[in-house]
């Protein structure tokens, strides 16, 4: 307990006892990031039961989680998490509960979480020989980011084939590189994630795994991590996720995955989640309030479930109200623009894919930006001498690039501390937050230049940065604000940028 309390993630030696039953020597650890938790407060725990005999297995498990669900005050989430991703043949991880003690003292109610593991992969896959990677905070399939994703199972050169499929995604179609997925399976866990609303997942790149089937060579995701889902949804197209928006912005992939969403919303009331909760709360009452460590009280669990009741039950008739360009046998196009599901707005003729962004408050072309275009977004700022090309719409630092270069010039490069404070008080009447500048460590880790190869200098930076706090971190933004300067941040964000000098008559023509 001492070595935990000082290094929370390094296992160490435990014996387990389940239900007075035989006892096993196993490995423990913390875990969890937000949900980390001390001795003092209810600690959520990593369990190997082959950590030191490796053919030792509890139930057919190698290892499992206890997750303290002190991010959910109904406690049912990660339970009605995995119903739903069984539902929908999603190779999910199997949940259910336990009273866990602790030297003789208890910690209460916890969730036994299954690992993405040997288990779970022969199960789905009839093979657990392949490699699984963990999408850890912000990784995704980049090829900056292959080398950062933690593998957790298979061959160390199966990481090569991890490389292929993330440089297929840079320079190929969506038809092309699709293929290399297990393409029913990602359908239902990308409909799943939305209909559980599951905007800690990959959503934004987190919570997820990927493993390749040895057998076919076919990649599948694996959801990991789902005790904040049925709070808040969102549109059933949005995603940060660069194969679900790679996939949305494709007409044929888009409809295949509508066409699941479409499934799934029927599959699911079948479910009858409402049912399951109601269960679940009979048995776990009783737990719950006994539980000497839960970090919320009865009120708060109570008040909790009733507003998870009313989320379940209004979800179909929320999903079917942006699902009506299919109706279950044929693509509808109500405005008769030729757009059909990729319009994202079948009322209006004017707005689909294609259309001319006009300035009017907006998204005319469907980019799932409002006014996006430059003579919408970009205006001049002056510092000094120095004039910079200022745009608002947000996008990932490598298509900010080109776009300076169409505009004649390139991301902008910063002298001095005095320039950046000048260029962040005119930058922040137009965004406060982030903006792209020309500056990264592509070339060399850890090596920022600007574009031009020049270096950046130390007292530009906030403190603390550049951190590398997230995978993927090799550009750097401007962040406005009292206390301006750098900070190093994911190249696929989506940020305001701004261009530099020399810009000549693209600068000159103001929008």
């Amino acid at each position: 307990m001492a070595s935990l309390a000082r290094e929370p993630r390094s296992w160490v030696r435990a014996k387990f006892v389940l239900d007075r039953g035989k006892v096993a020597e196993l490995g423990v650890r913390f875990k969890g990031h937000r949900s980390l938790r001390g001795w003092a407060s209810k600690p959520a725990f990593k369990l190997d039961f082959a950590r030191y005999d490796k053919q030792q297995r509890y139930a057919g498990l190698r290892s499992v989680s206890l997750n303290n669900m002190v991010d959910d005050p109904t406690m049912l989430r990660e339970f009605l998490g995995a119903r739903v991703y069984a539902a929908l043949r999603v190779p999910a991880p199997r949940t259910s509960f336990a009273e866990l003690r602790v030297n003789g003292r208890s910690f209460g109610l916890y969730a036994i979480v299954e690992e993405a593991g040997e288990s779970l992969l022969a199960r789905h896959f009839g093979a657990a020989s392949g490699p699984v990677f963990e999408g850890e905070y912000g990784c995704d399939l980049y090829p900056d980011d292959v080398w950062a994703l933690e593998q957790d199972a298979g061959d160390d050169s199966d990481r090569a084939q991890l490389e292929v499929l993330a440089k297929r995604m840079r320079t190929q179609p969506v038809s092309e590189w699709f293929s290399s997925f297990e393409q029913e399976k990602v359908l239902s866990y990308l409909a799943a994630s939305n209909w559980l609303a599951d905007f800690d997942g990959y959503r934004h790149a987190h919570n997820y795994h990927l493993y390749r089937d040895p057998s076919t060579q076919l990649w599948s995701f694996l959801p990991w991590g789902f005790d904040r889902i049925l709070k808040k949804p969102f549109p059933i197209y949005e995603s940060q996720g660069t194969v679900a928006q790679s996939c949305f912005a494709d007409s044929r992939c888009r409809l295949q995955y509508t066409k699941r969403l479409f499934e799934a919303v029927s599959q699911l009331e079948q479910l009858d989640l409402g049912r399951l909760i109601d269960q679940a709360e009979v048995l776990l009452h009783p737990v719950i309030a006994r539980d000497p460590r839960r970090p919320y009280t009865l009120t708060a669990h109570a008040q909790a479930l009733t507003e998870l009741r009313s989320f379940v039950a209004t979800r179909p008739q929320t999903m079917r109200a942006q699902l009506g360009c299919w109706n279950g046998s044929e693509e509808l196009d109500a405005d008769a623009d030729g757009a059909g599901c990729m319009d994202c707005n079948d009322r209006d003729s004017a707005v689909h894919p294609g259309a001319a962004e006009v300035c009017d408050g907006i998204d005319n072309d469907c980019s799932g930006q409002v006014d996006d275009a430059v003579s919408c977004s970009c205006r001049t700022v002056q510092v000094g001498a120095e004039q910079f090309r200022a745009c608002t719409l947000p996008k990932s630092y490598w298509d900010a690039e080109q776009l300076c270069i169409g505009l004649g010039a390139s991301l902008a490069r910063i002298d001095s501390k005095a320039e950046l404070q000048a260029l962040s008080s005119g930058l922040a009447t137009m965004h406060k937050g982030e903006w792209w500048l020309g500056l990264s460590d592509q070339g060399h880790e850890a090596d920022y230049r600007f574009s031009d190869g020049s270096a950046v200098g130390r007292n530009l930076w906030l403190e603390g940065e550049p951190d590398h706090y997230a995978c993927g971190q090799h550009c750097a933004a401007l962040v406005t604000g009292k206390k301006p300067g750098l900070r190093d941040q994911h190249c696929a964000t989506s940020a305001a940028f701004v261009c530099g000098a020399p810009l000549g008559a693209a600068l000159a023509a103001e929008p």
